[in-house]
């Protein structure tokens, strides 16, 4: 009996030996690793990782270990995956990095001597063979898709931890597993704003713009062929093009030329606070600015704007909703703090879909958060950029797996960002290839995925956001008035002075950037007042001759008009010229060169009729109706036109006739013959003036009655 108990104790034994040895890893550096590890100065640097690994594929890494003892031991093991839904997963993940969890062993721990897998150059290559199912038994099987956590340790001979760092081996499904489609990225790259100009428009290029072009450039160059979209500050290319130092200009034609398929993004043309703007301000001014963003941006790129994505601004808020609508933007990119507190709907992180943002006015856009986290690792500094790249892509890959839902995040890459990470994360991008799990796409395409969204009232409806109002929005009204006085005032003095003039020149980019949110409203203010002032007082140096009187003697003939112009350069003016008895040869409008001085210019006319009229003159701005100078002409004309010297002679040659006629018919004597025209109806001729019948004259000397009727 005893015998018999001691040999099914000796059993349980040998068995629990061999589960132990199975599930855990041999030698004691093989074994969970201590919560400390040992102070000896080792570290471990990636090289690269294999991002993804397809079902029958085989995930490698390339490490430095540095400062190891020549008789280290190396030792990695695969765990098992984070389960749940995305948002379970994202938190499975941050902890796996952190350190925080160390996830179940799924597969015992391999150990081997840190020499023997380290080349001549120093590279450490570790390599994982998998299988989804039966096969070659020297591959480790993986039956499912997942995040695998692989815990690399460094330990001394005899089992001291003396470095950990965690990998990740991304298990891509089977093709015929996939029903969402490859998550997508959309990259902004956004270009701090550093101005260009200072308060009198001159250009003023800090070392920091240069460096920011510059950094922006480099980025592009290492996206070669990624449709990334790019936010830059149009002021600033202004100003490296405008620039006398050398290799300004060169500058800004590199990034032209590292553009590639990069899309530039439609932002204003000086760094407007868009809350205060909308709350204060009034739309066409913003549009203006647009607009000049947009040409000034087009004028030194070549390339058009995308108009439909407004990329991450800190002056957004509520009342911004509402002017996206009249602004033609459709998508919002914003950082989880501008979000007011939602809690997201159950299993949902609320960065890897799109959601509705809710404005002042029932306005509504579509909203895309930055992913946080994403943001922290591009922009922490390590002595492992690859490490970092590669936890980037991990994040994708395991919010992309968590359920069958079609998803994307939005990644921007600013002054916060570190090179080493990006370049990393961008060669892995580059290198994807068709069929990568993920795809860089445009960040409209990613607000284009099915939204999130909430159960209400039996049915599913978007998730509503609300944006936080910006701490300080500044009151823009004062600088709003004076902008409409402003703007068509420098619009108009530009077109009046030569081409190229430095003071209209100057005097626009003072208005363009008197918006500049960094600039206080009072400062606006007295920056637009100084310009107004200033074009106002060069436009009063033209001035027209005083009105005199003028006589015209022929029909067709000439006007003088003198103008001055005491600008000091050429200047181009339109002539306006109304008069209700001229007609103006040369048109009623011309446009005039006057150059410095007095001009004089003869206006050619034709006189419609006789008598005291007046001629105005008007100078105009060449593209508007504001009058620069104006003179009156009082005008008399002796001379007729056409027709009433044509009705005149008509009226004098009938007098000339008449009074002909009458004066013969008094002069004729009896024994002048009758004109024919003088006969009776009868054919007998009419008596002499003066003559009366014979028969009707009475007879003095034979004085005889008429017979009386019977």
């Amino acid at each position: 009996m005893t015998s018999t108990l001691l040999r099914r104790l000796s059993v349980m034994a040998a068995l629990i030996v061999l589960v132990v040895v199975t599930l855990v890893p041999t030698g004691s550096a093989g074994a969970q690793p201590p919560d400390d590890l040992a102070d000896a100065g080792v570290s471990i640097v990636v090289d690269s990782v294999s991002p993804w690994v397809d079902p029958e594929g085989t995930w490698s890494a390339a490490l430095q270990v540095i400062g190891a003892p020549a008789d280290a031991k190396i030792t990695y093991s695969v765990r098992q995956p984070p389960v749940g839904t995305e948002a379970d997963v994202r938190d499975a993940l941050a902890k796996s990095r952190e350190g925080d969890d160390e996830p179940k062993v799924m597969r015992a721990a391999v150990s081997e001597n840190l020499a023997d897998v380290t080349d001549a150059a120093g590279t450490t290559t570790l390599q994982i063979a998998i299988r989804s199912g039966s096969g070659d038994r020297d591959r480790v099987k993986i039956p499912n898709s997942g995040v695998y956590p692989v815990v690399i340790t460094v330990a001394s001979a005899d089992g001291t931890a003396l470095e950990r760092t965690t990998l990740f081996l991304n298990r891509l499904p089977a093709a015929e597993e996939n029903d969402a489609g490859r998550y997508r990225l959309g990259i902004v790259l956004q270009q701090p704003r550093f101005g260009g100009f200072d308060d009198d428009g001159q250009v003023e290029i800090s070392p920091a713009l240069r460096s920011s072009v510059a950094a922006i450039t480099d980025t592009l160059a290492a996206a070669d062929g990624l449709p990334v979209r790019v936010d830059l500050s149009p002021e600033s290319l202004v100003a490296l093009t405008q620039s006398e130092t050398t290799g300004d200009l060169q500058l800004a034609e590199r990034l032209r030329d590292e553009l590639g398929d990069a899309a530039v993004m439609r932002v204003p043309w000086a760094d407007l606070h868009l809350e205060g703007w909308a709350t204060s301000g009034t739309l066409p001014e913003v549009q203006t600015s647009l607009i000049d963003g947009q040409q000034a941006l087009f004028a030194r790129l070549q390339r058009p704007v995308e108009v439909r994505v407004w990329p991450p601004d800190p002056t957004v808020g509520p009342s911004s909703v509402e002017l996206f609508s009249k602004l033609g933007v459709t998508t919002l990119l914003v950082e989880p703090g501008q979000l007011t507190e939602s809690k997201a709907p159950t299993g949902e992180s609320g960065v890897s879909r799109p959601f509705r943002v809710l404005g002042t006015g029932g306005s509504t856009i579509t909203g895309v958060s930055l992913d946080p986290e994403l943001q922290q690792l591009l922009g922490t500094t390590s002595d492992s950029p690859a490490l970092l790249a590669h936890q980037m892509i991990t994040q994708m890959v395991g919010t992309w797996l968590a359920d069958d839902q079609a998803r994307g995040s939005i990644l921007r890459i600013d002054e916060s960002s570190d090179p080493d990470v990006v370049a990393a994360l961008l060669d892995i991008l580059g290198n994807a290839g068709d069929d990568a799990p993920l795809e860089v796409v445009d960040p409209a395409d990613v607000a284009a995925l099915p939204p999130i969204t909430v159960r209400q009232g039996g049915r599913d409806v978007a998730w509503d956001r609300e944006l936080e109002a910006p701490a300080e929005t500044p009151r823009v009204t004062g600088v709003a008035q004076r902008l409409r006085t402003a703007r068509p005032l420098v619009d108009d003095y530009a077109a009046i002075v030569p081409r190229g003039d430095a003071m209209a020149a100057r005097e626009a980019i003072v208005i363009q950037r008197s918006l500049d949110r960094r600039v206080t409203p009072g400062v606006q203010e007295t920056l637009l007042d100084t310009a107004i002032t200033a074009m106002e007082s060069d436009l009063a140096k033209i001035s027209a001759s005083k009105p005199r009187s003028l006589t015209l003697t022929s029909r067709s003939t000439s006007v003088p008009l003198r103008f001055t112009n005491d600008l000091g350069r050429p200047i181009r003016v339109k002539l306006r010229l109304q008069s209700p008895r001229l007609v103006f040869t040369d048109g009623a409008e011309q446009v005039l060169t006057l150059n410095p001085g007095l001009n004089r210019f003869d206006v050619k006319v034709d006189v419609r009729t006789s008598g005291q009229f007046v001629m105005q003159a008007d100078l105009l701005a060449p593209d508007s109706d504001r009058v620069l100078a104006s003179t009156r002409q009082r005008i008399r004309s002796r001379t007729f036109s056409g027709v009433g010297l044509m009705l005149s002679g008509g009226a004098l040659l009938f007098l000339v006739i008449w009074w002909s006629r009458t004066l013969r018919r008094k002069h004729r004597t009896p024994d002048d013959p009758i004109e024919p025209d003088e006969a009776d109806p009868n054919g007998a001729a009419d008596p002499p003036d003066g003559d009366v019948p014979r028969a009707l004259v009475p007879d003095d000397d034979h004085t005889r009655a008429a017979p009386s009727p019977r």
